[in-house]
């Protein structure tokens, strides 16, 4: 039984603990547990975490900045704003934006200010660094801003740009993790608005990827998962689903419910679509909710219910990290991530 990784939508975390804060050894420990909950889904538990850091550290940005983006996180625009604008007050007059103000953005798209929700990641995007995290975040972001604007030929284009096509560096090129999660929203943005032949070709580039980037047409290589995944590989909607609908009710579903809510969208059922991914968000194993719940952020991102978007992508983030965030106590700083990878069985 083989694994394959099917990346989600996360949240973004600095990449070095306190960077440019000026904190002592133990604020780094408490703003690293901050940035666990943050990456845990966990905005509410950050607040105070982050609150400590800055009754103990006054001066540096970044505590601030990291308390707009759980303020704006846990739907709290007001003071998302102040501590955002606290943030802005203390960086350096030439420094690129940052965080604070993908804080703000998040709070134009809950106020609905499409616009300027997108003016403030654009700003990120364009002035940090390519291989930064927070550039890479804010771009995941764009993405629902633009679908949130209605604009989805702008989200696609932003999604083809950051995470799709080919890149001019290596240290600005897309991860195989992020490519796929880029294709996965592909689908459903195509598959909402009937354009099945694109749907179906990002959905059998993604289940190409999970099953080990086996060439179109080639024989599956055993076991009832890896048969549904391979004809799904090969463009065999119809046989994928068939298999799937086999394997749903099997305790281990290799995702069975969420790869049959994506081949609905290529097929153009767009409710059953939205259906399967609740039902999956409700019903399935752990690991299928998170996908699910991840997923149907993008369809509030759709429907213009950017509240819900973010509820689905914080509820999304628990599932998938139950087994990883610890709460008793910080650990090392780890890389920056943008998005959450996860196994597939199949």
């Amino acid at each position: 039984m083989r694994t394959a990784s099917l990346p989600i939508l996360c949240l973004s975390v600095l990449a070095a603990t306190g960077a440019g804060c000026g904190q002592s050894h133990r604020e780094d420990l408490v703003f690293e547990r901050g940035l666990q909950m943050l990456a845990g889904g966990s905005p509410r538990l950050a607040v105070p975490v982050f609150s400590q850091v800055i009754s103990s550290v006054p001066d540096g940005p970044e505590p601030h900045a990291m308390l707009a983006l759980a303020y704006a996180l846990d739907l709290q625009p007001d003071r998302a704003v102040r501590y955002a604008e606290a943030a802005k007050s203390r960086r350096a007059a030439k420094e690129p934006p940052g965080w604070e103000t993908v804080a703000l953005g998040l709070v134009a798209m809950c106020r609905q200010s499409y616009d300027e929700a997108v003016d403030r990641l654009q700003k990120v995007v364009r002035e940090t660094p390519p291989e930064s995290g927070i550039r890479r975040a804010a771009a995941q972001w764009l993405v629902l801003a633009l679908l949130l604007k209605d604009d989805r030929r702008a989200g696609l284009d932003c999604l083809n740009t950051a995470f799709l096509g080919e890149r001019a560096t290596s240290s600005d090129r897309a991860t195989p993790a992020e490519r796929t999660t880029a294709l996965l929203w592909s689908a459903l943005v195509h598959g909402r608005y009937g354009e099945t032949q694109e749907a179906a070709k990002a959905l059998s580039d993604v289940a190409g990827h999970v099953s080990g980037g086996r060439a179109r047409g080639a024989p599956p290589s055993g076991g009832a998962a890896d048969e549904a995944v391979g004809a799904l590989a090969r463009g065999d909607l119809r046989t994928a689903e068939e298999k799937f609908k086999v394997l749903e009710s099997r305790p281990e579903s290799c995702n069975a419910s969420v790869w049959l809510a994506l081949i609905a969208a290529a097929q153009g059922k767009w409710d059953q679509t939205c259906e399967g991914l609740k039902r999956a968000s409700e019903e399935a194993t752990p690991r299928s909710r998170g996908l699910a719940r991840s997923l149907l952020a993008v369809v509030c991102a759709l429907d213009g219910r950017p509240q819900e978007m973010i509820h689905h992508t914080l509820a999304g983030q628990r599932l998938l990290r139950q087994n990883r965030f610890l709460p008793g106590g910080p650990t090392e700083a780890k890389p920056d991530t943008v998005w959450l990878s996860d196994r597939l069985n199949h």
